[in-house]
Formats: C-alpha cells, structure tokens, sequence
C-alpha cells in the first residue's frame, strides 16, 4: 500500500531565497564571480568562471588587487562605482576593459555591490560577463549603419549633380527655386537670377572637338562656383547653359555678381580661346529679379532669359538685366535669337 506524502506547506514569512546557499550560487554561476576586500579591493574569494575568463588559476587571483585587472584609464570609473557601491548600498554597473595573460583585450561589464556576510562583515561582490562580442557586433552594426548613410547620401549628390559639370542638375534647380521663391512670397524678401551661356560654343566644339568642349564645360562651370557665394546655388541649366540662384539678393547685388563672372571668363585663358570670334572665351549673362521681374517663379527665369538673348544679339560678351530692357518691344527682342 501506498502512502502519499504529505503536501509541501510553506511557512508564508518565510522566503525561499532566504533557504538558498550562497556559496551554490557563486559556484554555479556562469558569469565571473570575485569577493573583494571593502577595504583592499583586493579579491578574497571567487568562482571557477573567473578562472577561466580571466585565465588564471584561483591560487593566483586571491589577493590580487582587482584594479590592477582594468586598463590603466579605466581604473578611476571603477573605483568610483565602488565608491557609490559601498555608500550607497545598491548595485552599481559599470563597464572597463581588462587585459588577459594572453595579450587579448576584452570588455567586462560589472555589477558591483555591498554583500552583508553571516558574520557581519561586509565584502564586495562583482559579477563580471565578458560582453565583447556583443560590443564588436554593435560597432560593426553602427559601422555598417555609417557605410549605409554614407552611400545614401553619395545616391542624393547623384541624384542633384550633374555628372559631367559636378553642378547642381536641372531637377534640384527647378525645385530649389520653387521653395526660394515661396519662401520669398511668403516673407516678402528677394531673390535673383543669373542665366549664363557660353558664347560661340558650337564654333568651339565644330574646330577642337567634342572632348575639348567637355573640359570646356567642366573649367567653366567651376569658374562660375568659384566666383558666386556660399549661398548660391549654381546648376547646369542644359547644353551649355548655367543658371545661378542668389537667395535674398537684390537686382543690384545680382549685377555685381554677374559682371565678376563675366570678367573671370573673359580673362581666363581657355584652351584654344584665342581661335574663338571675339578671341576669348565668353559668356553672355541675363539678371533678373523677384519680385521686379515677374510674379511668378517661371516668369523671374524668363526675364533672365531674355536679358541673355538681348546679351548675345548686343555683342555677347556682357550682362542684361530683364529691368534695362523691358520696356523694349518683344519682337525687337525675340527677333534676333537665332544669333544665341
């Protein structure tokens, strides 16, 4: 016959932690477990995991002075969190890096904390875990995170550059622009417009080829970056045209920066400048201005536009603005485009 045990009752003050062995515990651990000195720092006890995590025998721990295990600059975060431990009686985390017998660098983290011995004395205790590998995975993660945003944002210069000039393209000026001049219309400010084209540059390709046509392109498209403000906005319009944004810059200040452009061209001496008509490089320019040009983006565009073909029909080589000639008749103006 059977006799069935009497069902397990607990005594409800009493805690079953409380029935626990501490001296179990710190063995069975699989994280490195030291007892310190409150006073040394110095290891009194510690577990078969520190042995082989820190790779020395238990024999040569005891006593070891636990700092000494830490890089040098990492010694005084430690002993801080020792500090706060023993004061303030709560766990403390903490990480440093230790080096091993074996030359390896490796990262702990520690939880320090005050533990009340049966005989009233009062040792530090310190958990260490061996978190390197997770720390290497997170650097390679923000690594990985850095190539990502970098090749993103190498994607956007593409996908606003034009590849040939390293201006900005058609499609970031059309909507740099439309938020230039909302912002414009909104607080009532300025802007301007400098449309820009090589004079006689088919007769430049026709005679030294295309190749030479692109440096062309290239040496001048730098030249007029070089020669507006950091606040400008610089794009290849199309061919060899090139339209230059100037946000809170009055029709005044736009001339001004026109006639440089003009003149660093003029003066510069280009490959095969010297066989051109005028025997030089050149550019003509057309400024115009919000809101004296025009109420709407397209419109402040056109009127430099026009200020460029008044330009070349004039003699090329010179700026107009859309205000010194708008009150010339149009056809007297559109007539003689096909001299651009």
């Amino acid at each position: 016959m059977s006799i069935t045990p009497p069902p397990f009752r607990k005594k409800p003050h009493v805690n079953l932690s409380e029935l626990a062995k501490y001296a179990d515990l710190f063995d069975r651990l699989t994280d490195s477990a030291f007892l310190l000195d409150a006073e040394s720092s110095q290891i009194v006890d510690c577990n078969a995991s520190s042995e082989r995590a820190y790779q020395v025998p238990r024999e040569e721990l005891l006593g070891k002075a636990f700092l000494d295990w830490l890089e040098e600059d990492q010694r005084e975060t430690f002993s801080q969190a020792l500090r706060i431990a023993k004061r303030r009686y709560y766990p403390r985390q903490v990480n440093g890096w230790v080096r091993l017998p074996d030359g390896q660098r490796r990262l702990m983290d520690f939880v320090v904390c005050v533990l009340l011995l049966s005989n009233d004395l009062q040792v530090v205790q310190v958990i260490s875990k061996d978190v390197t590998r997770e720390y290497e995975a997170e650097e390679r993660s923000k690594q990985y995170l850095l190539e990502i945003q970098q090749a993103n944002r190498k994607l956007e210069e593409m996908s606003i550059t034009d590849e040939m000039t390293k201006a900005y393209n058609f499609r970031h000026f059309k909507l740099s622009l439309q938020a230039e001049h909302a912002r414009a219309s909104r607080y009532k400010t300025t802007y301007s417009i400098i449309f820009c084209d090589m004079d006689n540059f088919k007769h430049y390709n026709d005679h030294n080829g295309h190749p030479a046509g692109d440096e062309l392109l290239k040496h001048f498209a730098k030249l007029v970056k070089d020669s507006s403000r950091a606040v400008d906005l610089v794009a290849r319009y199309g061919g060899e045209e090139f339209v230059v944004l100037c946000p809170e810059t009055d029709l005044e200040g736009a001339h001004v920066l026109a006639e440089r452009m003009r003149a660093l061209v003029a003066s510069t001496p280009f490959a095969f400048a010297e066989h051109q008509p005028l025997g030089c490089m050149s550019i003509s320019i057309g400024v115009s201005n919000y809101p004296l040009d025009g109420e709407t983006a397209q419109s402040i565009v056109e009127a430099a536009d026009q200020g460029v073909y008044f330009s070349k029909k004039n003699g090329r080589n010179r700026v107009t603005t859309y205000q010194s000639i708008k009150d010339i008749p149009q056809g007297e103006v559109e007539k003689k485009k096909e001299v651009a």
